[in-house]
């Protein structure tokens, strides 16, 4: 539970989709002064996309392990996707 908390932050904002028209204004201005957390997910998730591609590299060029390299690469690949999504959720909360 802790390393889902670690790495993923939806647990810190609010729904801005249910409730009245008020309940979601205070939601998205509560989300929007819980902005301030997302660059050290985003940090997170570039740490864990740079050692995740050298470890990939590492097995598939010295160690010939190309199926390990594999597992490596798709971590690689879901970290780019992550620090995609937590980029725009920071700067749309940022500047919408």
């Amino acid at each position: 539970m802790l390393l889902y908390r670690y790495f993923f932050c939806e647990w810190l904002y609010r729904d801005v989709n249910c409730g009245s028209y008020l309940e979601r204004a205070a939601a998205w201005r509560f989300n929007q002064e819980r902005r301030g957390y997302l660059p050290t997910y985003l940090w997170r998730w570039l740490m864990l996309l740079m050692s995740s591609y050298a470890l990939g590299v590492l097995f598939e060029r010295s160690l010939a392990m190309g199926y390990v390299a594999a597992l490596f690469f798709c971590a690689t690949l879901m970290s780019v996707i992550m620090v995609f999504l937590v980029a725009c959720a920071w700067l749309g909360l940022k500047y919408l």
